[in-house]
């Protein structure tokens, strides 16, 4: 890496970088024509401007320049996506309130979303449990304090009793419901990673013809536009490690309050009441800094102002391959279910269904 980690980790790509470049170059004699033609001409550039030689030629230059270390520009940008990623890293791991037996060095280089997960909070699992109780804290929360009753005793072990089976039933959907959710946010973040990732490979190899479309009169697409793309691309890699790792701090300061005086503010109506209450409210405060994330990361681009590009078809394959598979157990369900026997006293439900399979196999 002693031309730096960006530089050497897209250097399998300078074979195909070459290539376009090449025809970038071929191409630059068909601009030069055209801007030869358009000068002879007198063509307007806008309303104000005509295009002479003396507009055009810096223009030319500039992008034969930027066409020619394309490639070296691509790895210096990703070289300062890594100084960003453990400049954030370094301050936020720094904090108080920042897990001292959690190393930054294994967070940062987790492969996927998931595994950031298990590093920072000991797996789905225990993110999970944490979510679940916090939700069922608020539900029972719903039925203390109830209206008055001249049978106090009464109350007191009616309530109880009500506290264990809201505890019992909504705890065990708050637990399957943020699991599911939580699998879905995760592989949405992951999903996101990777195609942030490929469009970075796409702007390093086409990024000649990037500039070159750029000479172009009139043309949108050019210098600045690649540069905002790849800054957008790579500006998602350190706002999803901020963005889990603040949910990491502010999950254990909101907790942190149960244990002394320094108990963390919140307004009214959020969910949380005193000292406890923060403690039952940190697992609703950790899940909702993982669950932003993608939207976090979506803003992020749009502050950048980069190319719009459309994923909505590269989730279609996802959607249709859940949706085949729903259909296809629908169908396996349906027709064996048909088939059953309808004699009053026959084993029906699931039963039935083993039993048809296990004969029909």
């Amino acid at each position: 890496y002693n031309q730096g980690i960006g530089f050497c980790g897209i250097h399998p790509l300078v074979g195909i970088w070459v290539a376009m470049r090449n025809i970038a170059y071929l191409l630059f004699v068909v601009i030069f024509v055209i801007i030869g033609v358009a000068i002879m001409l007198r063509v307007h550039i806008d309303p104000r401007t005509v295009m002479t030689i003396e507009n055009q030629i810096p223009k030319i230059i500039a992008g034969i320049i930027l066409v020619t270390f394309s490639f070296a520009i691509a790895g210096l940008l990703i070289d300062i996506m890594y100084v960003a990623v453990y400049l954030v890293g370094g301050i936020l791991s720094s904090l108080p309130y920042f897990p001292s037996d959690i190393g930054y060095g294994e967070i940062a280089t987790a492969p996927t979303p998931p595994d950031v997960i298990n590093r920072l909070w000991g797996g789905f699992g225990d993110v999970t449990s944490q979510g679940a109780h916090s939700f069922t804290s608020l539900v029972q929360r719903s039925f203390q304090n109830g209206a008055y009753t001249p049978n106090p005793q009464f109350l007191d072990i009616f309530g109880n009793v009500v506290n264990f089976l809201i505890g019992a039933i909504v705890g065990t959907f708050a637990y399957i419901f943020i699991f599911l959710a939580l699998i879905f946010a995760t592989l949405r973040l992951w999903l996101m990673m990777v195609l942030d990732y490929i469009n970075i490979l796409l702007d390093v190899v086409f990024a000649p013809f990037w500039f070159f479309i750029g000479l172009l009169p009139g043309s949108s697409v050019g210098v600045g536009a690649w540069f905002k793309d790849m800054l957008a691309n790579l500006a998602v890699y350190p706002t999803a490690l901020a963005m889990l790792v603040l949910g990491k701090i502010f999950g254990e300061i909101a907790g942190a309050g149960a244990e002394g005086t320094n108990v963390l503010f919140t307004p009214p109506l959020a969910g949380a009441a005193g000292n406890a209450g923060n403690e039952a409210f940190a697992g609703i405060i950790m899940l909702g800094f993982i669950f932003m994330t993608p939207h976090v990361l979506q803003i992020t681009r749009s502050a950048i102002k980069a190319p719009n590009i459309n994923y909505g078809p590269v989730f279609q394959p996802v959607a249709a391959g859940a949706g085949a598979f729903g259909a296809g157990v629908s169908s396996l369900v349906t027709a064996r279910t048909s088939a059953l026997p309808k004699v009053q006293g026959a084993p029906g439900g699931m039963t039935a269904v083993f039993r048809k399979w296990f004969k029909a196999g």
